[in-house]
């Protein structure tokens, strides 16, 4: 296992880029992987993150607000409307050519250090069809253009396909003491 603090040492930058540039724009610039792509939540989307809130899969594994109404869910997105390169949330849906949604792609950002916990859940009917690699592929996309040098997912030991995933997906699994797993993936600076 690799060190924490190797993975993750400051790269020259001190901080993000404080530009106002949009994520539908940043979103724009990534290429499609695996025939699916990213772009910003739409406040038509609503319905599909009502339904992802009660998924029970999406809930064990991700936090789901309390109130998982369509109008929680539209105000929720019109909320990530306002986030830029700069935001240390950011939210992201993935879709195909088509433009359904499959899943999302969450960052918290760090800032300071220019890395982000990295969120993420794909739909019930877009699972255990390679999606996750694409999206994995996608996160680290949008990391890079967005100017991080690293990314960290933490998940508990018993979510069984998203330790998979990140084990085979080329993430490195850092060493911790609790019973949840934690993988890195140090990107481009």
């Amino acid at each position: 296992m690799a060190s924490w603090s190797r993975l993750y040492q400051r790269s020259g930058a001190n901080t993000i880029s404080e530009s106002a540039l949009r994520m539908g724009e940043v979103c724009a610039e990534i290429e499609p992987i695996g025939g699916v792509r990213v772009r910003p939540w739409r406040t038509s989307d609503a319905e599909v993150l009502v339904d992802a809130w009660h998924d029970p899969e999406i809930g064990r594994w991700n936090p789901v607000p309390a109130d998982r109404t369509l109008e929680f869910a539209a105000a929720w997105i019109e909320g990530t409307s306002s986030q830029t390169v700069a935001s240390v949330g950011i939210d992201v849906v993935i879709v195909d050519a088509a433009d359904r949604i499959f899943g999302e792609i969450g960052f918290q950002v760090d800032p300071g250090r220019k890395i982000a916990e990295l969120g993420f859940w794909i739909a019930s009917a877009h699972r255990a069809h390679g999606h996750g690699r694409s999206l994995l592929g996608l996160s680290v996309a949008l990391a890079e253009r967005l100017e991080l040098v690293g990314l960290v997912a933490i998940t508990d030991a018993a979510n069984a396909a998203a330790v998979a995933l990140l084990e085979t997906s080329g993430w490195i699994e850092v060493p911790t003491t609790s019973a949840r797993r934690t993988f890195a993936r140090r990107l481009a600076a």
